[in-house]
């Protein structure tokens, strides 16, 4: 999020800090009504971890993105999201000249989380052919 737009910076803030409140201390990514952690098979980690890149809020962006990443495979789940935001936070850590290994961690997340051939629903579908575009135009 660009500096320039302190009226944006300033709506998204609070929204970020009640993210960075829902994290505990190894990742996990909680409900807000308390009903335990977030699931694993959701987008909703890899999200976090770029709403959190975006905007610090006194939590390390990575720990999401690390604890979704030492789930079982078979517990990860909404690939064509999944792969969506780790573009998208691959192509902010490219921007900002990021170091090698947080490139790598979001590499290592990408290469988790295959798309499949089919999908069950246009929305799904689409948005996997549409990943699949944006990573056949972007390097790495």
């Amino acid at each position: 999020m660009s500096a320039a737009d302190p009226a944006l910076a300033d709506w998204v803030a609070p929204l970020t800090r009640g993210l960075a409140a829902c994290l505990d201390d190894a990742g996990a990514l909680h409900e807000p009504n308390g009903e335990g952690p977030s699931p694993g098979d959701h987008y909703a980690y890899v999200f976090t971890a770029l709403a959190l890149y975006e905007q610090p809020q006194g939590s390390d962006w990575r720990l999401p993105l690390r604890y979704w990443l030492a789930l079982e495979p078979r517990r990860r789940g909404h690939a064509p999201f999944n792969r969506l935001g780790l573009g998208l936070l691959e192509r902010r850590l490219r921007d900002a000249g990021a170091p090698a290994e947080d490139l790598a961690l979001v590499a290592r997340g990408r290469r988790a989380c295959r798309l499949r051939r089919r999908y069950p629903a246009n929305n799904w579908a689409l948005l996997a052919a549409t990943v699949r575009l944006l990573e056949a135009r972007t390097p790495g």
